[in-house]
């Protein structure tokens, strides 16, 4: 469920850059059972700039930034779930769901966010694969859950009294545009 691409990001985030992830339904390759010898190796971790966004910046960005949520569509409705505290997607995000075909995006630097970091890392890995930049990750699911919590209850709470209260709609519109207040966590 995502970990061969979360891997994948990983390892790239990390500077080694030199690693693919396997299909083995396409491997028309050789296969062999047992153990393999490989020649111990040190590893110096090189953490990269550019390929995290944290919370703080996809709030003020939000309206120059192609957001993408990567999990499923009735997550990404907003329907009630048992995985997410706060139901609904940050606004204007597009969905792209990790477990289904990657769809058509338009052209933008994007970012890719899910509910904990893993499955985001499908929808960059397959960006990679169709030669688009692989964008950024949310880096910190906390402050970003936070961030879904600040911003969505505030339009769906106020979108059902907009119809009786049409000085609503304007607080909606008002409190959609006010930028989030995270707090700092580090979490990746």
């Amino acid at each position: 469920m995502g970990g061969a691409e979360r891997l994948w990001w990983l390892l790239r985030h990390f500077g080694h850059d030199d690693c693919a992830v396997l299909d083995l339904e396409a491997w028309h390759g050789p296969l062999r059972a047992g153990e393999e010898q490989i020649e111990p190796a040190i590893f110096d971790s090189l953490p990269r700039s550019g390929d995290t966004i944290e919370a703080d910046e996809l709030a003020a960005r939000l309206e120059e930034l192609l957001v993408v949520d990567a999990r499923p569509p009735e997550r990404f409705r907003g329907e009630e779930n048992p995985i997410d505290k706060v139901p609904g997607r940050i606004p204007g995000a597009l969905n792209a769901p990790w477990n289904d075909p990657l769809p058509e995006l338009p052209e933008g630097e994007l970012v890719a966010y899910c509910g904990s970091g893993v499955t985001a890392c499908v929808t960059l890995h397959r960006l990679a694969l169709a030669g688009r930049d692989a964008g950024a990750a949310v880096g910190d699911q906390l402050a970003l859950g936070e961030l879904r919590e600040r911003l969505v209850p505030r339009r769906v709470a106020r979108a059902r009294d907009a119809t009786r209260h049409p000085v609503d709609r304007v607080l909606l519109a008002a409190e959609a545009l006010r930028p989030a207040c995270v707090h700092d966590h580090e979490l990746l």
